[in-house]
């Protein structure tokens, strides 16, 4: 079998997010699930993934208000 752990991310800035540990990948993959849109982040730790997440919160929010967009 390909994942062997996971977990979720609390809340940050309204936005939550699952991960996997992919053992094939040697990575960690996780996704934020509370939008309509597929918004992806990973890391090599904990840590790095945690990181990646914010940050692709905070891209995603960027990419609402330059398009005027709200959800």
């Amino acid at each position: 079998m390909m994942i062997c752990t996971g977990g979720t991310f609390n809340s940050y800035k309204g936005y939550e997010g699952v991960y996997e540990y992919s053992e094939e990948d040697n990575v960690y993959c996780g996704k934020i699930i509370n939008t309509d849109d597929i918004i992806l982040f990973e890391g090599l730790n904990l840590s790095e993934l945690y990181q990646s997440f914010k940050e692709a919160v905070d891209d995603y929010i960027e990419i609402l208000k330059k398009f005027e967009l709200k959800k």
